[in-house]
Parts: C-alpha cells; structure tokens; sequence
C-alpha cells in the first residue's frame, strides 16, 4: 500500500495572498494505481471547471492553460502557487507526484473525457 497526500490549493476566503489549502490522506494499492488515480482526479477536476454543465463553458488547450484560466477565475491572485501538490510514501520515503511532470496525460485524459461526454449525448 502506498499512502499519499493530496494538497490543493483553494483561493476563496484567503487572506493577504496566501492560498487556503486542503489537505487529504489516500491509500492505493501500488504505484501504477496511484499514478493513474491522481491522473483520473485531475482530470476531472479540470473537466468540471472547463464544461458549461458544472463549470465556465471555456475551452483549453493544454494543463498550463488550464492552471491560468483557473486562476483567473479567483477571487484572489496568488503567485506560483500550484494548484495541486501531490507527496506519496514509498520505499521509506516521501516523494513528490508532480502535475507538470504529468500535464501532458493530463490533458490527453480531459480531452477523452470530453469527447466521451459529447458522445453520449448524441447518443
């Protein structure tokens, strides 16, 4: 088992810049689990932001432009502050699990997503 800890950044009700952070504690199975449960979290974080179901109707064209777009949308201007910080332990110690090491997955998955999303309505 793997445990890791998943940070993200939450701007709203912050005070003097500095970003609200919540924090939460997870357990998979192995690596290649963990790799694709943060990717699939992401994703859908990223999708329900992007889509004018559940978020502001605007396209992306990569994670980076993601990360902008989101926090352009806040209520508060924090400087290179990510959105999520990810640590998982393993092999006795702790590890970064780093999103723009990934953004390219990243984006590639919300872009299924999206794709998916629109076939079934059509269907």
């Amino acid at each position: 088992m793997i445990p890791y800890i998943l940070s993200e950044a939450s701007p709203q009700g912050s005070y003097f810049n500095y970003a609200n952070i919540q924090t939460s504690y997870h357990v998979c199975k192995d690596s290649g689990t963990l790799h694709s449960t943060l990717i699939d979290y992401i994703v859908e974080f990223v999708y329900e932001f992007c889509s004018k179901e559940y978020g502001h109707g605007i396209d992306i064209t990569s994670y980076d432009d993601f990360c902008d777009k989101w926090w352009s949308k806040q209520d508060r201007e924090l400087i290179n502050i990510p959105i999520f910080e990810i640590h998982y332990f393993e092999n006795d110690e702790w590890k970064a699990w780093k999103t723009y090491d990934n953004e390219k997955e990243i984006f590639e998955g919300y872009m299924k997503m999206v794709d998916n999303k629109k076939k079934q309505i059509s269907t």
